[in-house]
């Protein structure tokens, strides 16, 4: 098995550290190509560089579907400092019958002659070597075997990323879907902002009361949310809020529910006034809009909405609806494999529409079809 070794800080991962796995893993002829994050970072050290556990998820996030992509632990298997050296002659002794390629950035091919024990590391492995934006293919490769891979210059980095992230800047950020949901879960590097964490303060405070179950659903679902937020060019910090936030009245009594959804910013339909159990959007949607500094509007429309998906939602809205229907949590296989499956985010919509809608319309009297709301 020809396998290439990609490691790096990945602090965070961005779409181009994909990119060129995936390019080298095609044009090197490669099987595998392993991402191997640092565990105790030599050369970028810094009180920015996140823990290694929250770094490897994210990666695990980010190559999660995509084939012939790996994350590996190595580095923190080995414990201590991240030296090239040691994890290539580590991985050779384990994978006897593996053929390995070191990937690099034409920066760090310049940056050699700095690292730990260069000279052996140039005996012990290939080097596929990938043009970096301001660095120009030329220079000596290691050894014989070594190559250079063409890419077309793309100037993201993880510092210009971070950056944006403290600043509350998500647009067009090149960070995996899958990667940014769990930036904005754990708040890493601040990117939650002041407004943001008061909100949550006070949704998590409610959520408190709730049953075990009912927390990791909404946990779940928040996350997911903001992954479907991300990937429809959302900001997925509202995907989290209205996730965490959709279910906070799914178990309470009918005199709480109806309080609250008086207060959700339009009157209760009928399916609602028959089944008070109907109405835990719109409570969940007088309770937003309650907190200050005012919460955004489309996150409380995605809160009133999501209990009657149809077409033609808004895009914050549909990322609540996916992310409440696909839930992992739910344990439904036929949930799992639309939720994982390659279709397009409006197909698998489309789908979990078409899945609500027949099981409200097998109950008779929730003919969802004719339901007038938001």
């Amino acid at each position: 098995m020809r396998v290439g070794l990609f490691g790096g800080s990945f602090n965070p991962v961005h779409l181009q550290h994909l990119n060129i796995a995936e390019a080298v893993r095609a044009k090197a002829s490669l099987d595998e190509v392993w991402i191997v994050p640092v565990f105790k970072a030599v050369h970028k050290q810094g009180s920015d560089l996140l823990p290694f556990k929250r770094r490897f998820e994210l990666v695990e996030a980010a190559v999660a579907g995509r084939e012939g992509l790996f994350c590996s632990d190595i580095e923190k298997r080995l414990d201590g400092p991240s030296y090239t050296i040691r994890m290539v002659r580590h991985v050779k002794r384990e994978f006897p019958s593996h053929e390995f390629f070191l990937i690099l950035g034409s920066d760090s091919l310049r940056d050699l002659p700095t690292w730990k024990d260069a000279g052996e590391l140039a005996k012990e492995i290939p080097f596929i070597v990938v043009g970096r934006p301001g660095v120009e293919n030329a220079g000596k490769l290691p050894n014989a075997e070594s190559r250079w891979v063409a890419m077309a210059a793309n100037p993201a980095s993880s510092s210009s990323i971070r950056s944006a992230l403290r600043s509350g800047r998500f647009k067009g950020l090149p960070v995996p879907a899958a990667a940014m949901a769990r930036i904005v879960a754990g708040d890493l590097y601040d990117c939650l902002g002041h407004d943001f964490r008061l909100w949550l303060k006070e949704v998590t405070a409610r959520e408190a009361n709730l049953p075990k179950g009912m927390q990791a659903h909404l946990a779940g679902v928040a996350l997911l949310t903001a992954e479907f937020a991300a990937a429809l060019s959302e900001d997925p910090r509202r995907g989290y809020l209205a996730g965490i936030s959709h279910d906070i009245f799914r178990l309470s009594g009918k005199s709480e529910v109806e309080r609250w959804a008086s207060q959700g910013g339009r009157e209760l339909n009928l399916h609602e006034k028959q089944e008070h159990m109907l109405a835990h959007g719109l409570a969940a949607a007088g309770f937003l809009r309650s907190l200050r500094p005012k919460v955004p509007d489309a996150i409380v429309a995605a809160v009133r909405s999501h209990t009657f998906p149809r077409i033609g939602l808004a895009a914050l809205t549909r990322a609540l609806i996916m992310g409440d229907a696909l839930d992992p949590g739910r344990g439904k296989p036929e949930l799992d494999a639309l939720r994982n499956s390659g279709v397009s985010l409006d197909e698998k919509y489309l789908q979990v529409v078409i899945r609500k809608r027949k099981r409200a319309l097998a109950k008779q009297n929730l003919p969802l079809r004719n339901c007038s709301h938001d």
